[in-house]
């Protein structure tokens, strides 16, 4: 008999200590029921882009707290420097480039989802991730994990950050010396607070007999994986 798709044995996202990863319960229909794998494989592409278009936005907003490109010195900092012709102009440049990112590379269905080709050689640097001999990077499990963690991280930070400046009125200038005077506070409030947006606790990182008998009677010597 076909095991019923469960999520929480994916090939990738699935890491501890959070386990299986999904805050908001999108997984889940209204009657408390798996979605399909099809549905899981959009979300997971959905989350990786959504993740690097955060790193790259935390990227830049903590470093123009720092620096500034030419012209743009008198810019307010944070979602403030939207309401000026400049930030406004800059907004619509990476709009526009994000558009055609979006619409060049398109994924490819018999690729693991957020793998959309090297562009920028990146593979062929000389570090191939965690226990491999190899001498390039590979876009493997380990990576995968690796990236859809630090994409959650600057998703939850991006998020925080913006909740700070309209309900606190603190720019990223100010957040930061905040946290450079309230380290252990602020990292132990954060991580308290994935942690308890975690609906899984960790719990998917273990299983269970009951979820063990079902594999095996299909005859699978894999974890609950995408099953059809």
């Amino acid at each position: 008999r076909a095991v019923p798709f469960d999520p929480r044995g994916a090939e990738s996202g699935i890491t501890a200590p959070m386990g299986y990863w999904d805050p908001l319960g999108l997984m889940k229909d209204g009657l408390g029921e798996w979605r399909s794998e099809a549905t899981f494989r959009q979300y997971q592409e959905a989350e990786i882009k959504h993740g690097r278009v955060a790193m790259m936005a935390i990227l830049g907003t903590l470093s123009a707290s720092l620096w500034r490109f030419g012209g743009y010195e008198n810019v307010d900092e944070g979602w403030a420097a939207l309401q000026t012709p400049e930030g406004g102009a800059g907004f619509g440049m990476i709009f526009l480039c994000a558009a055609y990112f979006e619409l060049k590379y398109k994924q490819d269905p018999e690729k693991p989802p957020g793998n959309l080709g090297d562009p920028a050689g990146i593979l062929k640097w000389g570090y191939s991730g965690a226990g491999s001999k190899g001498t390039n990077f590979r876009y493997d499990a380990f990576m995968r994990n690796a990236e859809i963690n630090h994409g959650r991280l600057a998703m939850s930070g991006f998020a925080t950050g913006a909740l700070a400046e309209y309900g606190a009125g603190m720019g990223p200038t100010a957040q930061l010396n905040y946290l450079r005077e309230h380290p252990v506070e602020v990292s132990v409030t954060f991580l308290a607070i994935l942690w308890f947006l975690s609906p899984d606790k960790g719990g998917s990182m273990v299983q269970t007999k009951e979820e063990i008998a079902p594999i095996e009677d299909a005859g699978s010597a894999q974890p609950i994986a995408a099953a059809k």
